[in-house]
């Protein structure tokens, strides 16, 4: 039985939740354990500050979060008092922001799309419902997921892999970032999971001299994140398949037996073992 605390950040779409139906039921039996632990579980996704916040409330999560692809990192008021003296506070939280502007962003994607005359489609253009006709969300849900502040998720329409490669060729041509998640690409300044991941391991240091963390993700976009902690895991896909580029370019990652959440939940039950409870 080991002493060290456990932390666990983790990806949402795809991986916490299911891919199509954007759920967690399959994690609820285990999230009460996980709080009676007392492990921080970080949520570290594309998703927005609103959609992150609903999210906390119906799983009762009151844990620092990373929002946007490491747009910002929040997190409440006295959970790091060793080192909040410099940061800047909103709403209850502290908060350091990573990114740059949305604006900037949807600047240099419309020129983008203006120079190659490519068919893209950013949540900007579209209503919230487009959006949830084409991500599957509630028309309510797919509004949250337009209050952008760091990242701009958008679509390339057309399957042309020669298209989507120049487009990316384009957006670091600004010397802005481009990445892909499960169901949309994204443009975004000079962040990502992986630096917002490592600022809160330093401050989650401060209260855990002794830690070791875990993450778990399925798509490209999580590679940073699941490069920053000890334990990496990688969740299957909603095509049943592990995410080549992850598989292929992190050694010692761990391959999670199931799809999304189901996958999550069978992974996350030999760490709970491990730090001292018994399995569920």
């Amino acid at each position: 039985m080991e002493k060290r605390q456990l932390v666990i950040f983790t990806d949402l779409d795809g991986t916490f939740l299911g891919h199509h139906d954007y759920s967690h039921a399959k994690l609820d039996p285990v999230l009460p354990v996980i709080r009676d632990l007392k492990i921080p579980l970080v949520y570290c996704s594309s998703k927005t500050r609103a959609e992150m916040e609903k999210l906390r409330e119906e799983t009762g999560n009151h844990h620092p979060f990373i929002v946007e692809n490491g747009g910002a990192v929040f997190w409440p008021s006295g959970y790091f008092p060793q080192a909040e003296g410099n940061n800047e506070k909103r709403d209850g939280y502290h908060l350091l922001e990573l990114g740059i502007p949305r604006v900037k962003l949807l600047q240099e994607l419309n020129r983008i799309r203006t120079v190659l005359g490519a068919p893209i489609r950013s949540f900007a253009d579209m209503t919230a419902w487009d959006l949830a006709e084409s991500s599957g969300l509630s028309v309510e849900a797919a509004r949250l997921a337009r209050e952008r502040e760091y990242d701009e998720p958008f679509e390339i329409m057309t399957q042309d892999s020669s298209i989507h490669a120049r487009v990316a060729e384009q957006i670091a041509r600004t010397g802005l970032n481009c990445t892909r998640g499960g169901r949309y690409w994204h443009i975004l300044g000079n962040n990502d999971k992986g630096k917002a991941c490592r600022f809160l391991m330093e401050m989650f240091r401060m209260l855990y001299p002794s830690m070791i963390t875990a993450g778990f993700g399925d798509s490209a976009n999580d590679l940073p994140m699941l490069q920053a902690v000890d334990l990496p895991i990688l969740v299957k896909r909603g095509d049943g398949t592990y995410d080549p580029q992850i598989r292929n370019s992190l050694s010692g990652v761990i391959l999670a037996e199931g799809v999304g959440p189901e996958g999550w939940a069978r992974a996350v039950q030999p760490l709970l073992s491990r730090f001292g409870r018994p399995k569920l």
